[in-house]
């Protein structure tokens, strides 16, 4: 789960949150800090037991100790103690607590993070700007993934609120297992891909309402939507540019569903103008096939392909 502490896209608030509000808090945390396109370093057995201490004694290590706050979103924290643990703010009340590591001598700052039980959950990447900000890039999956390695385009700033660590009475500490936060992360890596499909399908809808017909590109109305992010590849399959086109995100990894958009038109009858409907397709079970082609019959609209159901329409 790519884990943070805002309301960027998708902080925390004053208020006690429903389950289903701080889902969308966890999966706002995923989309904000996980990048979209980052290099890998696939993490090696030997780098706990040789590259990281217990309790870092480097400057970097002793600088990030502390609570840090986004200027934009106060509400929201992060908490690093100088006993090597981590405490990431779900709500003003909630707190997931998790183990980090940092290696010295790689740059920018290097973290690991584990459960409770030692397992590793997830990497991040630092760096102190020269005004003492903390630049960090997260992802915490719930399992050992490739680690960032370069800060995402537009990088997240955090400011030092206070040197201390102590966190008070009234917030209810969780320790999530990896296979835990590996569920949780599921979950909001595949709310990514749907969001995605989403914005594409308005896109197709938008574009062939100025042009009357669909493109296999999306830049003239919708900016900045990815070509592969960490866990899927989007593209797009135009079936016929005067009737269908097709968005995929298919998925990158194991455990993970795959989604479809489809945007198609509706028959006018005489006189009337042509409109166009879409619908979003979850793949039945995780996979990472590429999904086949939409039927499309004209007296009922269009059915998701074989392995696939609607989510909405």
């Amino acid at each position: 789960m790519s884990i943070y502490l805002s309301s960027l896209k998708r902080g925390v608030k004053k208020l006690i949150l429903t389950p289903k509000q701080t889902s969308m808090i966890i999966s706002t945390i995923v989309l904000t800090l996980m990048g979209l396109t980052v290099e890998s370093l696939w993490l090696k057995p030997t780098i706990s037991s040789v590259m990281l201490a217990a309790q870092p004694q480097e400057v970097d290590a002793q600088k990030i100790v502390g609570k840090w706050q986004v200027p934009t979103h106060l509400s929201s924290g992060i908490i690093f103690t100088g006993e090597g643990k981590v405490y990431i703010f779900t709500t003003p009340i909630e707190a997931l607590e998790l183990q980090y590591t940092i290696d010295p001598n790689f740059r920018p700052g290097f973290m690991i993070f584990r459960d409770a039980e030692g397992k590793i959950v997830g990497t991040a990447i630092f760096e102190f700007t020269e005004t003492g900000e903390l630049q960090l890039d997260l992802n915490i999956s719930g399992e050992e993934q490739p680690a960032i390695t370069t800060f995402h385009s537009q990088p997240l700033l955090f400011k030092k609120t206070s040197d201390s660590s102590r966190i008070p009475t009234s917030v209810t500490i969780k320790t999530p297992t990896a296979s835990e936060l590996k569920e949780q992360a599921d979950q909001d890596t595949q709310s990514e891909a749907k969001q995605y499909i989403e914005i594409m399908n308005r896109g197709h809808q938008t574009s062939y309402a100025q042009y009357n017909m669909f493109k296999p590109n999306l830049e003239e109305f919708v900016k900045g939507l990815p070509v592969e992010t960490r866990n899927y590849l989007y593209n797009i399959r135009i079936i016929d540019e005067k009737s269908m086109v097709q968005s995929v995100a298919q998925a990158k990894r194991t455990g993970l569903k795959s989604y479809i958009g489809i945007v198609y038109i509706i028959q006018p009858s005489p006189g009337s103008n042509i409109t166009t409907k879409s619908i979003l397709c979850e793949s039945n079970q995780p996979t990472q096939q590429l999904p086949s082609q939409p039927s499309f019959f004209t007296s009922r609209g269009v059915s998701c392909p074989a392995g696939y159901s609607v989510v909405t329409e």
